[in-house]
């Protein structure tokens, strides 16, 4: 809405874009604490009832995997749960990256951040579309697993999205 975009979508801006549009055009993209993400990830696609895109890719399985099968179902199929990278970056030598990145956790200050940017939003409004009601803080309890696990666990987020993290 904010960006005059008619369509949301998840598409790498490798698939969708040439790289004279990449180029061309000031790209703003957004990304997620990659732990916080790995597990809004976790709880919305296996722990929520329902159908949801990955059934329909694996079947209802999915909502039996634990988090740390969920984990390597993420690295098998980078396609369809991967890095935020393949939003971020080009392949590009011109311009890599992205134009703006802004962090989800700072989403109070977009619009300042998107002003300081030279990108002029007047009396828009940026909505959080897409917003969770997950609670803030997921603990090992809420995942079944033991404190040593959910260190384990972090570990392992953090070295396959250490890209991510960078």
């Amino acid at each position: 809405v904010l960006f005059n975009v008619k369509r949301l979508s998840h598409a790498f801006p490798a698939d969708r874009l040439t790289e004279r549009q990449w180029c061309d055009h000031f790209i703003v993209t957004s990304v997620r604490n990659p732990f916080d993400r790995f597990l809004s990830g976790y709880f919305g696609f296996v722990r929520a009832p329902g159908r949801n895109s990955l059934v329909k890719l694996y079947g209802w399985g999915i909502k039996s995997l634990t988090p740390i099968e969920y984990l390597d179902l993420i690295k098998k199929h980078p396609r369809h749960i991967g890095l935020q990278v393949q939003w971020t970056d080009f392949p590009s030598t011109q311009k890599p990256r992205a134009d703006l990145v802004l962090r989800l956790e700072d989403v109070a200050h977009w619009e300042d951040i998107l002003s300081k940017a030279g990108v002029v939003i007047g009396n828009r409004h940026i909505p959080h579309i897409g917003k969770s009601g997950n609670k803030k803080g997921v603990a090992a309890q809420d995942l079944g697993i033991s404190d040593a696990e959910f260190a384990a666990l972090r570990h392992r987020v953090e070295d396959h999205f250490k890209a991510d993290y960078a």
